[in-house]
């Protein structure tokens, strides 16, 4: 989450923050990234890759 904010810059990061969804791979992750702007509406109940995938796969195919 500190990588992503910092690559993006603070003004990219306050214009993707108003359409992205975030996903992260766990509630350790999901904090970092709430504190830096990036509220966070996919994580997996298991934190393992593979889970990770599922619940954005998930959540994607929910919205559609």
């Amino acid at each position: 989450a500190r990588n992503f904010a910092e690559i993006l810059g603070a003004t990219r990061l306050d214009a993707v923050a108003l359409t992205a969804q975030f996903a992260s791979i766990g509630p350790i992750t999901s904090k970092t990234a709430a504190e830096l702007g990036m509220p966070v509406t996919i994580e997996p109940d298991t934190h393992d890759i593979p889970s990770f995938v599922e619940a954005i796969v998930q959540a994607f195919t929910e919205t559609r």
